[in-house]
C-alpha cells in the first residue's frame, strides 16, 4: 500500500510519500524524463512534479528507492516563506 505522511511546523510543510514499486528494469534518472514510467498508462508525474517545484526557492525535494524492501520514496519540504524563481 501508499503510505502518506504529512508533517507541518511553524517554518514548514513536509510530505513523505512511500509506494512500492520494482524499479529493477529502470532508474530514477530515467523516471525523471518526460513520458518515463513504470505503469502502463503513466509518465508525467515526476517530470511535472519535478519542473513545478524547481521552480520555487523555498521547496526542495529528494527521491530514492530503497531495493531492499522496493519502496520508491518521495519527500518534499515546502518552507514558509513562497519565492518563485525568475526564468
Amino acid at each position: 500500500p501508499i503510505s502518506i505522511t504529512i508533517n507541518q511546523t511553524k517554518e514548514r510543510f513536509y510530505f513523505k510519500i512511500e509506494n512500492p514499486a520494482d524499479m529493477s528494469s529502470t532508474s530514477l534518472a530515467k523516471l525523471m524524463k518526460r513520458g518515463s514510467s513504470t505503469k502502463k498508462n503513466g509518465g508525467l508525474g515526476l517530470y511535472n512534479f519535478s519542473k513545478i517545484t524547481d521552480k520555487y526557492l523555498n521547496a526542495n525535494y529528494g527521491i530514492k528507492y530503497l531495493k531492499r524492501t522496493k519502496m520508491f520514496v518521495l519527500e518534499l519540504t515546502i518552507y514558509e516563506k513562497s519565492i518563485s524563481k525568475t526564468v
